[in-house]
């Protein structure tokens, strides 16, 4: 349902509205919706990472220590990190 006042969606994008009973608190609620935008990004990242990694085994013919030596600063990964790294197109 969308009112007057709502800004525009761009395109690709929805909009989430969160309702609540029972007296939760927001910042409950943004916790739990937190981890659920960091669990997705972790999962775009990872399959990222195993197609990166087909590239490099059918590149250089099975050179694994190209890719580690590329993913070795961004471990552990942290909700910051995963968000900087999955591209605007993809993110929730």
């Amino acid at each position: 349902m969308t009112t007057t006042s709502d800004p525009p969606i761009p395109a690709g994008k929805t909009t989430l509205r969160v309702y609540s009973q029972g007296n939760i608190p927001v910042s409950t609620v943004y916790e739990f919706l937190s981890k659920i935008e960091f669990a997705y990004n972790s999962i775009v990242i990872y399959n990222q990472l195993l197609d990166e990694r087909v590239r490099t085994l059918t590149a250089e013919r099975g050179s694994p220590e190209v890719l580690a030596n590329r993913l070795q600063h961004l471990w552990p990964l942290t909700p910051e990190v995963a968000a900087r790294l999955v591209p605007d197109d993809q993110k929730l």
